[in-house]
């Protein structure tokens, strides 16, 4: 009989123990709102030549498995693919690298006249521990030749654009109608990673785990005196 007990006592503790999460699918970055943000109507062009990087922290063990970014087109166009890194300092790609195809969704017209697009990508591995890295977008693929842009949103993050990778220099987009060029420093680019981060274990798991444990101890106390 206390041999049972022991058994169905011992399962029970190591129900508890996975019931402890190791890990969690989720968002583990946003930069913000994207399409319904109303305070910034602009976007920086990730079309060759020029490159786009922005910062992002993470607070745990991660593993990014894929990413969504919001993009403007002009109507009628559509985007198939971009240059995706991630790097320890804007426009670095030590962490990681490649060419994505993307799965763009439609989600409104906006002001500026463009068609803003929120376009995804998955299959990443990339393993990045608690710290501020950089995902970078270039070479975005448009049809007719034309440019795609990355929605800026004014996010907590920080933006580079640069047209030959190098930080520190301040180089412009061309005028386009008329109007100013862009250059250096910008807000925050709209995008989100998702994948699996190290993930604390909920009070109730401890509180099962230990309740277990104080169960197991007094059996075996038990055991040993009789």
């Amino acid at each position: 009989m206390k041999r049972a007990v022991f058994s169905a006592l011992f399962l029970g503790l190591l129900g508890a123990v996975a019931a402890v999460p190791a890990s969690a699918d989720s968002t583990i970055y946003s930069s913000g709102p994207g399409v319904n943000n109303t305070t910034n109507f602009d976007a920086w062009n990730i079309s060759s030549p020029f490159i786009v990087t922005n910062s992002f922290t993470l607070f745990g063990n991660s593993n990014v498995t894929g990413t969504t970014f919001d993009v403007w087109l002009s109507p009628g166009d559509a985007i198939s693919s971009v240059d995706w890194s991630f790097g320890n300092v804007a426009f670095n790609n030590s962490l990681g690298s490649g060419t994505a195809t993307l799965t763009p969704v439609f989600d409104v017209l906006n002001g500026s006249g463009f068609d803003v697009y929120t376009a995804s990508f998955s299959g990443l591995d990339v393993s990045l521990t608690g710290g501020t890295y950089y995902f970078t977008l270039q070479n975005a693929v448009v049809t007719n030749n034309d440019f795609a842009y990355w929605d800026e949103n004014d996010g907590s993050s920080t933006g580079y654009t640069n047209s030959n990778g190098s930080i520190g220099t301040f180089d412009c987009q061309p005028v386009v109608d008329g109007g100013e060029g862009i250059c250096g420093l910008s807000g925050g680019e709209t995008f989100t990673l998702e994948g699996t981060s190290t993930a604390t274990p909920e009070p109730s798991s401890f509180l099962l785990l230990g309740s277990g444990l104080a169960g197991l101890a007094g059996l075996l106390k038990r055991k040993i005196r009789a």
